[in-house]
């Protein structure tokens, strides 16, 4: 045991050893965090709304996110990648992020584009006609989340773990929850499930840009 304080003690000494530290636990914290709130949201909706209706929340929520991952491309991965390797130079930094944007942008607009000519097909498809339904409202989040994921996989790239959690695991579920309490105080219809998974995802898109400006200045 005093072996291992002192291995910790001499972990703590060193200023970059303990910055890494430091950080890894941070970022398993906020993990941990949106791992609890994504299960609390789980069971706020299955218990306002029955497990039928949480039925067709996570196949409409996997359709969406499979949807999503199609159109954003791997950009992620490529942006985490070059913004680690060239951090220092903002200018081509700047100049990846504005191409990166646009090549999204136009990805993600097309591509809803097409599955919405065929949301009625996949609902025929799986046999399940509320996807008609829903499918429709969730796709407009799209666009926002893969603009989520460029700024959270340009925080990871720039090692700002704390701004890289909150984007990727923290704030979605967060304002979720919230805005699926607020809704069924007001109004008990299921669709405004699906609307406050949309404006959560909006208003996180929102705040990744103006962390992102606070970064580059």
């Amino acid at each position: 045991m005093t072996n291992l304080l002192n291995k910790f003690q001499l972990l703590l000494s060193d200023a970059n050893q303990r910055e890494v530290f430091i950080k890894s636990y941070q970022n398993l914290f906020l993990r941990v965090s949106g791992l609890l709130l994504s299960y609390l949201l789980v069971f706020v909706i299955i218990k306002l709304y029955g497990g039928e209706s949480f039925g067709k929340w996570a196949m409409v929520t996997s359709l969406f996110l499979l949807s999503q991952m199609i159109l954003n491309l791997g950009i992620k991965s490529s942006i985490v990648s070059y913004y680690s390797s060239f951090k220092e130079n903002k200018y081509n930094l700047w100049n990846l992020y504005k191409k990166s944007l646009i090549f999204l942008f136009t990805s993600s607009i097309l591509g809803v584009g097409v599955i919405n000519l065929f949301i009625t097909k996949i609902a025929e498809a799986y046999n399940k006609v509320y996807i008609d339904d829903f499918l429709s409202i969730i796709l407009i989040a799209v666009l926002p989340l893969n603009i989520i994921e460029l700024h959270a996989g340009i925080f990871k790239g720039l090692r700002q773990v704390i701004k890289f959690s909150l984007l990727e695991s923290v704030s979605t579920p967060l304002f979720s929850l919230l805005f699926v309490l607020i809704f069924y105080s007001y109004n008990q219809d299921f669709d405004l499930v699906f609307i406050a998974y949309v404006i959560s995802i909006v208003i996180v898109s929102i705040i990744s840009v103006i962390m992102l400006r606070q970064s580059f200045r």
